[in-house]
C-alpha cells in the first residue's frame, strides 16, 4: 500500500527500514514529532533481533553461529 504525504502526520510512530540501518525510528517529519521508540518499534526491534539470533524460531537452517556473544 503506498504511503501518502498525509499518512505520517496521522501516525504516532514512524520508522524507516533498510539493509544497512535495519530499522531507524523517525523523530520528526515536517515539524511533526513522533515517539522515538514507541511500543510498535520496540516490539519490532525485539522480534527482529530474536529472529537474527535464532531465539524467535529456533534453527531454521539459514544461519550459522559464529560467536556466542
Amino acid at each position: 500500500m503506498p504511503v501518502t504525504e498525509a499518512d505520517p502526520h496521522q501516525a504516532r510512530e514512524v520508522f524507516l527500514t533498510g539493509t544497512a540501518s535495519e530499522r531507524v525510528p523517525a523523530r520528526e517529519i515536517d515539524g511533526h514529532h513522533f515517539e522515538p521508540c514507541g511500543p510498535v518499534f520496540s516490539r519490532l526491534a525485539r522480534a527482529f533481533h530474536d529472529t537474527l539470533r535464532g531465539r524467535a524460531f529456533g534453527d531454521l537452517g539459514w544461519s550459522t553461529v559464529v560467536s556466542e556473544q
